[in-house]
C-alpha cells in the first residue's frame, strides 16, 4: 500500500512540474534588438568605478523616427545634445542611444574628456537621423537602463526625447510594450536612476512621458517651439549639476576674484552675431579668440567658456532675452538644501542656503553681516513670491551657523521655479531649482498602465502554479503519513 502511495506521489510531482514551468514568463528576448554599434575611435570607459559624489552619469536617448523631420526640421535636438555635452565636465560620463522601432547604443558611458569631444560630435551629427518607421519607447528606456545599471554613481540620469507615442504597428504590440515599460520602472527606481523626459509636440504621449518622469523622481518638460529645446537642456543641466550662476543684468555680468571659469550661454536669433566685451573693453568674436576663450557656435545659441577671467564687468551682445545664462566655477559657491525634484502639495518646506569657500561653510560674522540672501519663487501660473532668508539660530554644536532659512508652502499643482540669490555687493551668486508639486498618493496604479481584464499576468500564473503544487503535495504527504500510521495500527492488532 505504501509503495503505491509513493509511486502516485512521484507521478503527480512529475506531472505538475512541467505545468508550473510552462506558467513562468518567457525570457524577454526582443526579436527586434539590434546589434550594438559604436562610433569608431578610442572611446574609453574607466576600469574603476568613479566615486559616487564625483560627477554624473548621463545617457541621452534620442528619437530617430521619421516624424522628427516635421517636428524638428532644423535638427535642434542635435545642437541641444552638443550643448549639454559641452556643459558637463571631465568628471562626468555620457552615453548616447538612438531609437525608432529598435534601440541602438551609439556610445556607451564614456568619460567626457576633451579628447572624446570629437567622438560625441560625430555620433550626434552623423548617426542621429529621422528615418525610423516606428517609435518604441520601451526599447529606448530598456537600452538606457542596460547601459546604466552597472554604474555605482549616486547621480544617474536617463534623458529621453520623443515626438510621438508608443507605435509598433498594432494596438496589441503597443499595449504589451507599455506593460513591459511600466514593469521596468521599479528597476529604475531601485537603482536610483532618474528619467528626464522631453516631448516635442502636442501629439506626443505627454501623460506617458510625465508619468515616467514622476515615478522615477525626474522631470518632464514640453518643447513647444524650436527655441525651447536648448533652453530646456540648459535647465536640465541646472537640475542635474546645481551650478552656481551670476545674474545677467541687462547685457552685462560681474566677475569677481573668486571666479575661476565662466560659461556664457547666449540665445540668439538665426543669423545674429555675438560679440563679447571684457572689462578692458576688448572685443572678442567667434574665430578671433585667445587661448583662454572657447566658443561653440550654432544657429540657436553660442556657448562661450572663459578660463581665468579678468575680474570686472563683462558685456555681451544679446539678440534674445530668453534662455541666457552665466554659469561659473568659483571658490565662493552658493549651496542649498532644496534638492528634491518632487514635493507633495501643501507641504511646507524650509529653504536653506549658505556659502562655501573651497568646500568649507563660511561662518565669519563680519563677512556674513555684509551680505543678504533672498528667494524668488515662481508658481505654475507665473506669479512671483519674493522674500528674504534670515540667519538660522545656531544650535549648541554650531552646525546651523552660516545658514540662512525661510519656510514656504507649495500650494498649487505643477512646476515651481525657485531662484535663490546671495548679494555681497562685490559679488553675486544665484541657484535655480525646479520642483514639481504632486497630489498626495491615492493609488499605486497609474492610469497610463494598460490593463487587460480577464487575462492573468505571467508572474500571477507562476505564483498560482507554485501554490497549487505545494497544496497538492502537502496534502499527499499528510495522506501518506496517515496511511503509514493506519498500517502500523493494523499490524499491532494482528500481533495481538
Amino acid at each position: 500500500m505504501l509503495n503505491k502511495i509513493t509511486i502516485l506521489f512521484l507521478i503527480i510531482c512529475i506531472t505538475l512540474l512541467p505545468a508550473a514551468w510552462a506558467a513562468s514568463p518567457p525570457s524577454p528576448e526582443s526579436p527586434a534588438s539590434p546589434k550594438e554599434t559604436s562610433v569608431k575611435g578610442p572611446v574609453s570607459a574607466p576600469s574603476i568605478q568613479p566615486k559616487e559624489k564625483e560627477g554624473v552619469d548621463l545617457i541621452i536617448i534620442l528619437d530617430c523616427s521619421g516624424s522628427m523631420k516635421k517636428t524638428d526640421p532644423q535638427d535642434l535636438r542635435k545642437a541641444a545634445t552638443e550643448l549639454i555635452v559641452s556643459l558637463l565636465g571631465a568628471k562626468d560620463r555620457i552615453g548616447l542611444v538612438s531609437f525608432g522601432g529598435l534601440a541602438q547604443t551609439l556610445i556607451p558611458l564614456t568619460d567626457n574628456l576633451p579628447a572624446n569631444q570629437k567622438l560625441f560630435s560625430q555620433a550626434i551629427q552623423k548617426q542621429i537621423t529621422s528615418e525610423a518607421l516606428y517609435t518604441n519607447i520601451y526599447e529606448a528606456v530598456k537600452k538606457g537602463y542596460e547601459e546604466m545599471k552597472g554604474s555605482a554613481r549616486g547621480n544617474k540620469i536617463l534623458l529621453l526625447m520623443s515626438d510621438g507615442q508608443m507605435d509598433l504597428g498594432s494596438k496589441e504590440k503597443d499595449n504589451m510594450a507599455l506593460q513591459e515599460l511600466f514593469a521596468l520602472v521599479p528597476e529604475l527606481t531601485k537603482l536610483n536612476i532618474k528619467l528626464y523626459t522631453v516631448a516635442f509636440t502636442d501629439l506626443s504621449d505627454q501623460k506617458l512621458l510625465a508619468d515616467l518622469a514622476e515615478k522615477t523622481k525626474g522631470l518632464f518638460q514640453m518643447a513647444k517651439a524650436d527655441k525651447d529645446i536648448h533652453v530646456i537642456f540648459s535647465s536640465i543641466f541646472e537640475q542635474v549639476k546645481l551650478p552656481d550662476t551670476v545674474p545677467l543684468e541687462g547685457n552685462s555680468f560681474l566677475v569677481d576674484k573668486d571666479i575661476q571659469e565662466v560659461t556664457v550661454l547666449i540665445t540668439k536669433q538665426v543669423g545674429a552675431t555675438t560679440t563679447l566685451l571684457d572689462p578692458q573693453r576688448r572685443e572678442w568674436i567667434y574665430g578671433k579668440l585667445p587661448e583662454t576663450i572657447g566658443w561653440l557656435r550654432t544657429n540657436a545659441f553660442d556657448l562661450i567658456t572663459i578660463k581665468s577671467p579678468v575680474p570686472g564687468r563683462w558685456k555681451v551682445q544679446l539678440s534674445s532675452k530668453e534662455g541666457n545664462k552665466i554659469f561659473v566655477v568659483t571658490d565662493l559657491a552658493l549651496k542649498t538644501s532644496l534638492l528634491q525634484n518632487q514635493i507633495v502639495q501643501g507641504q511646507e518646506m524650509t529653504i536653506e542656503a549658505w556659502l562655501e569657500r573651497q568646500d568649507n561653510k563660511i561662518v565669519e560674522k563680519r563677512f556674513l553681516d555684509s551680505i543678504f540672501f533672498m528667494a524668488d519663487i515662481t508658481d505654475p501660473k507665473g506669479n512671483h513670491t519674493r522674500f528674504n532668508l534670515y540667519p538660522s539660530q545656531a544650535d549648541e554644536k554650531g552646525d546651523r551657523k552660516g545658514m540662512y532659512i525661510h519656510s514656504f508652502t507649495f500650494k498649487d499643482l505643477g512646476v515651481y521655479t525657485v531662484l535663490i540669490v546671495v548679494d555681497g555687493k562685490t559679488f553675486k551668486r544665484e541657484l535655480v531649482r525646479q520642483v514639481k508639486i504632486l497630489n498626495p498618493p491615492a493609488s499605486t496604479h497609474s492610469a497610463s498602465t494598460p490593463v487587460k481584464t480577464g487575462q492573468a499576468k505571467p508572474e500571477d500564473l507562476w505564483a498560482r502554479a507554485i501554490k497549487t503544487f505545494l497544496m497538492i503535495n502537502g496534502g499527499l504527504f499528510l495522506l501518506a503519513i496517515l496511511m503509514v500510521l493506519v498500517l502500523k495500527w493494523k499490524a499491532k492488532r494482528a500481533v495481538r
